[in-house]
């Protein structure tokens, strides 16, 4: 299974992939071309089974979140509390 974690901010996403082997790092814009972008460069690329996590961060998460669920692709948004408390 590849592991997909987002981390996102007003501005840019970071996107960590991770295989069970080796991580892969991404940076990608806050915008619907940024989205696009993702979607082009990592998920479609990705050939196993996956899951897609990120932090739910204000209000900054929703817009990809849409994006890929109106995509057919599933989210996993997480609390920050839950995450820290890890």
């Amino acid at each position: 299974m590849i592991t997909v974690g987002i981390d996102i901010s007003s501005k840019k996403f970071d996107v960590a992939t991770f295989d069970g082997k080796k991580f892969k790092h991404f940076v990608f814009e806050q915008s619907y071309d940024g989205f696009n972008k993702f979607l082009l460069k990592v998920v479609k690329h990705i050939k196993d089974e996956y899951m897609i996590a990120m932090e739910a961060t204000g209000t900054y998460h929703i817009p990809l979140k849409q994006f890929l669920n109106k995509r057919g692709i599933d989210i996993l948004v997480l609390h920050p509390y839950s995450l820290k408390n890890l």
